[in-house]
């Protein structure tokens, strides 16, 4: 795609919604609209190609600890409550 993705995030991005803002090339970006689209797409592929040569290997581990963790029960907690959550770092 040459167009690049942008993720409107409101508040906290938590779950499902953190991994596609990450998806994303970039996060809450008006301006961007105005911008020339052919230096956008170079942009967007000069960025890709980037991307490509730093592949993060063996993070399962990482990703389970913290889905697991109590600060990702509250986060999913305030979101469904439509609050702030209370991060204890646990």
């Amino acid at each position: 795609m040459t167009k690049p993705t942008i993720a409107m995030v409101q508040g906290d991005a938590i779950g499902g919604g953190l991994f596609m803002a990450l998806a994303c090339d970039l996060r809450l970006a008006a301006e961007m609209a105005e911008h020339a689209p052919l230096t956008m797409a170079a942009v967007k592929e000069a960025t890709r190609r980037v991307r490509e040569q730093f592949v993060i290997a063996d993070v399962d581990d990482l990703i389970l600890s913290r889905y697991l963790s109590q600060d990702f029960q509250e986060g999913v907690r305030a979101f469904l409550e439509k609050r702030k959550a209370d991060w204890q770092g646990r």
